[in-house]
């Protein structure tokens, strides 16, 4: 069974019902890049 993502606004939570993190679901790299000019 797929896991399913909680969308806010659509999807509600239940009385006491928390959200599970699942780090294996986020699969992507962030990067930035600074240039500071004076």
């Amino acid at each position: 069974m797929p896991t399913r993502v909680w969308q806010p606004g659509v999807d509600m939570l239940e009385e006491g019902e928390e959200l599970q993190c699942d780090p294996s679901a986020y699969n992507s790299l962030h990067g930035f890049h600074v240039v500071l000019t004076f």
